[in-house]
């Protein structure tokens, strides 16, 4: 080898050791030009995964939202509140009529057939419980009873555009554990009817949307009735040791509802399905049915998730997705989580907790939380 050439893999040699070195105070130190090269990568090579967990939306609170009083919004201080909430509550859903404590279903078929239910594991018998209510709604809802029976009870809801028979992972995953399942899907959803509807003025249409329920007459109960005249008929067929809730996403909202009125939901899970109004991006506040200023100023949502937990051995363990894709993300929970843990406390029987999910970038119920919902059911049922 020539001098030259000897001369000219030295100076090569020494180039890519002080390119190398730079390189690395680039990455350290952050020299010029870091800036670009980082936004490059970010650009170019960074998924969209990896971006939306670095977003603020998904990782900061506004300091603006720590400025809601919170002890102001929950109202609930001692049992008579909590008496007088929920007969609030009842006068504005049911009005004129109370809440549907003795009521029973239209229509009880015993071990039915169903292609979408039958490689369920663990499962002994479906029985298909059926509640029919005005304007020809109805709702089709699935008692699940397992080969090897806890004597426990969940009921699943599903949510917003969801069939229940669609949860197959959940409800296999409950009969697995001994527990039977209710599976209910939201009104106008899954097996549920969509009738047409004579408005007074603005002539007959087909009901496939909450927000249309803004025409029919006290509107919430078709959301609570099947749920609560299914339990009046499962206690009084079956007598469950203990009731649980999880619903996820519009199936949440109605669980904190149901929860918040009927007390013989003794765990509640709500899934994805609610924040107070003050932390909702307000791009979406959600369907009708999640934002009735009339309702919602007989009880706001913190007050709801105090009913909720409030009573002997009563538990809400509220679940959200940090960064959920749809809504209901973030960590704005650490501004009420504890307020509202006190407020319970305060009334000195029942427990309310959230679990954030961190494990994915979807709208679901995603496997982790599924585990944990389960684990903290065996763990209550071992006390």
């Amino acid at each position: 080898m020539n001098r030259l050439a000897a001369l000219k893999i030295a100076l090569i040699t020494v180039l890519v050791l002080l390119s190398f070195g730079y390189g690395l105070a680039v990455g350290r130190k952050q020299y010029p030009p870091y800036a670009t090269v980082h936004w490059a990568y970010e650009y170019f090579f960074e998924s969209q995964t990896e971006r939306k967990y670095k977003n603020p939306q998904y990782t900061t609170v506004n300091p603006e939202f720590y400025k809601n009083d919170l002890d102001a919004l929950i109202t609930i201080r001692s049992e008579a509140d909590v008496v007088s909430k929920r007969k609030q509550l009842e006068d504005y859903i049911w009005p004129g009529r109370g809440f549907p404590q003795t009521e029973m279903p239209s229509e009880v078929n015993r071990d039915i057939q169903d292609e979408k239910c039958q490689n369920l594991a663990g499962l002994k018998r479906i029985d298909r419980v059926v509640v029919r209510m005005d304007y020809g709604l109805d709702s089709v809802m699935y008692h699940f009873i397992p080969e090897k029976n806890n004597q426990q009870l969940v009921i699943y809801h599903a949510g917003h555009f969801e069939d229940f028979r669609d949860a197959s992972v959940v409800i296999s995953s409950l009969l697995s554990q001994g527990y039977a399942v209710l599976g209910v899907s939201m009104p106008l959803m899954g097996l549920n009817s969509r009738p047409f509807f004579d408005s007074d003025h603005n002539g007959r249409f087909l009901l496939v949307h909450h927000n249309q329920f803004l025409y029919l007459k006290d509107p919430i109960r078709f959301f609570i009735d099947p749920v609560v005249i299914a339990l009046n008929y499962v206690s009084k067929a079956v007598g469950y040791e203990s009731i649980t809730m999880l619903g996820f996403s519009g199936g949440a909202w109605t669980t904190t509802m149901c929860a918040a009125l009927d007390p013989r939901i003794m765990r509640s899970y709500p899934v994805a399905g609610t924040l107070p109004f003050f932390l909702v991006d307000p791009r979406g506040w959600g369907d009708y049915e999640q934002m009735i200023p009339d309702l919602y100023r007989v009880a706001n949502y913190l007050e709801l998730y105090v009913l909720g937990s409030y009573g002997e051995d009563r538990k809400q363990m509220q679940v959200l997705n940090q960064f959920d894709e749809c809504c209901y993300y973030g960590l704005g929970y650490q501004i009420y989580e504890q307020k509202v843990k006190s407020a319970v406390a305060a009334l000195k029987k029942g427990s309310f907790e959230v679990l954030l999910d961190t494990t994915h970038h979807e709208h679901k119920l995603s496997d982790y939380s599924l585990k944990m919902i389960i684990h903290d059911l065996g763990r209550q049922r071992s006390l």
